[in-house]
């Protein structure tokens, strides 16, 4: 009987793990994802010169593009 209980609790130490595992990233996407759209804000608030140039300068760097919404 008590291997059948060793592997029950290995068995939920191994989902709780993956659990935790899954949380960690899915904070480190959200983090991920926070940054990126203080990034976005901070470009578009530039003068159009210079929000073309940080544009162009993302998009060669990263090969992302940012289209800022007319104000």
């Amino acid at each position: 009987m008590a291997p059948v209980k060793f592997v029950m609790l290995a068995s939920v130490l191994v989902l709780g793990a993956c659990s935790t595992a899954a949380q960690r990233r899915a904070a480190e996407i959200a983090e991920i994802e926070k940054e990126a759209a203080k990034e976005i804000r901070r470009i578009c608030a530039l003068p159009e010169s210079e929000r073309a140039a940080e544009i162009k300068k993302l998009e060669d760097e990263s090969g992302f593009t940012v289209n800022c919404g007319k104000n």
